[in-house]
């Protein structure tokens, strides 16, 4: 299947890997070269980083790495399904971004929930890039550790203080 998949999107990064003990699928990553051209020569230096656990059959956590373009569209650069959300995992699928994208982008940011050794995966990985936590995470995780109403004040607050982004 990778080989079909790099035929078809030459320069494409395609990786996976097995457990070593039963043989088991363990994790992929797919970065398609059209996909990390259009995030060099047309999307913002900002990339939004995000996992989502599959609930089906098969289980498992989908990483996504999203940029936005010219058109404020929502712009895909890398995705991969791995085994658990971790610093391993997070660090494994930015190690592939690295080699899709390159890690000498000066002005690179990223924005996430910072949640399961992201953050540190981040800073290992792209020590020169900045770093923000999502608003919306946040903002959930204040609703579910406080009080409604003082996590409103919060939420108010924070939202003043942010910086705008320059672009």
């Amino acid at each position: 299947m990778t080989a079909e998949l790099l035929d078809r999107n030459m320069g494409s990064h395609i990786t996976y890997t097995f457990n070593g003990i039963d043989n088991s699928f363990q994790r992929f990553y797919v970065s398609f070269k059209v996909c990390v051209d259009g995030f060099l020569y047309g999307c913002r230096p900002l990339i939004s980083l995000d996992a989502c656990h599959l609930k089906s059959k098969y289980l498992g956590v989908f990483l996504s790495a999203n940029s936005v373009d010219g058109n404020n569209g929502l712009f895909t650069i890398a995705f991969a399904v791995i085994e658990a959300e971790s610093k391993h995992s997070w660090s494994w699928f930015l190690k592939n971004m690295v080699e899709s994208i390159g890690s000498n982008l000066s002005t690179l940011s990223f924005i996430s929930n910072m949640e399961k050794g992201l953050g540190e995966a981040i800073r290992e990985i792209y020590p020169e890039a900045e770093h923000r936590i999502c608003i919306r995470h946040l903002w959930k995780n204040i609703k579910k550790n406080f009080d409604v109403n003082m996590g409103k004040k919060c939420k108010d607050l924070s939202g003043q203080l942010q910086m705008p982004i320059l672009m």
